[in-house]
């Protein structure tokens, strides 16, 4: 509405602008919480569905690259465990040569379980073990132990905790990334980078209100070569949100900003600079 000038024949009128685009952001509103809320359905279903047609197109598997076995992990459990596996089977949800260290609110050591031989039955919700040791401590430090050739161990941990991500990041809606933060926040303790990526994605349905919000006030600034100048600040806008998105993701992934800061950042320094050029371009 520059090329005619047509905006300075509605602000004559005595419309202001943000009166002129009330129905267009209340519309963007509406749809980015349509994209918040289905995210999965609209948008990560048909992204997983686009790299699997990549995928067949050049011929490559579409088998997942995550290998059946995983060797000598290292896993922070729920309530102060620590697990020690020589071999995970992902197929069976089977663990073989295991160490399981329990500690008390204080850290300080309790007992281990070893275990030759543990396995999660689905069906009865239980980590069966074969030829277990249990080491118990008391307080003087001397210690007990048991040797049972059966026993159902109390874990909290289930198998995919212990399975490793078969899923491109980029191909996670918000919801399984969340599902997945909780994930790592359990078996190690430090789970920004998964909870940043998680607000990110909870940020991204906003971004077309932040280009509307923007928009408006840069609409001003020429009345001619009106589509030439659009063109070039698109560019530059949409530089400049993705390195400040990645500054905000690399901040929280290393705990320097809180997760929900960090994953907003981009959105958040947009959002202040539309504030500051309505209030300097069009008031």
């Amino acid at each position: 509405m520059t090329a005619q000038n047509e905006l300075v024949s509605v602000f004559n009128a005595g419309v202001s602008a943000q009166r002129l685009m009330l129905p267009v952001y209340i519309a963007m509103f509406f749809l980015s919480l349509v994209f918040l809320l289905w995210d999965k359905e609209i948008i990560y279903d048909n992204l997983a569905k686009h790299r699997l047609i990549l995928k067949q197109m050049r011929g490559e598997s579409l088998q997942p690259n995550s290998p059946a076995e995983r060797n000598d992990l290292s896993l922070f459990g729920q309530n102060n465990k620590i697990y020690f596996i020589r071999t995970f089977y992902q197929n069976s949800n089977a663990m073989q040569d295991t160490h399981i260290l329990f500690f008390d609110q204080k850290m300080n050591f309790q007992k281990i379980i070893s275990a030759r031989w543990i396995q999660y039955d689905a069906n009865a919700g239980k980590w069966n073990a074969h030829d277990v040791l249990t080491r118990t401590f008391d307080v003087s430090n001397h210690m007990v132990a048991d040797r049972q050739s059966n026993a159902v161990l109390a874990l909290e941990e289930l198998p995919f905790h212990f399975q490793e991500t078969e899923e491109w990041l980029e191909l996670l809606s918000a919801r399984d990334t969340l599902r997945l933060a909780k994930k790592y926040e359990i078996i190690s303790g430090n789970s920004n980078k998964w909870y940043t990526d998680y607000y990110s994605k909870t940020a991204s349905p906003f971004i077309a209100l932040i280009v509307v919000f923007l928009g408006v006030p840069l609409s001003v600034f020429s009345r001619r070569s009106t589509l030439i100048f659009s063109f070039l600040v698109v560019l530059a806008a949409a530089g400049m949100f993705f390195v400040t998105n990645q500054i905000g993701n690399s901040l929280g992934a290393k705990g320097i900003l809180p997760p929900f800061l960090a994953g907003w950042f981009g959105n958040i320094v947009f959002i202040l600079t539309a504030y500051f050029l309505n209030r300097r371009l069009l008031n």
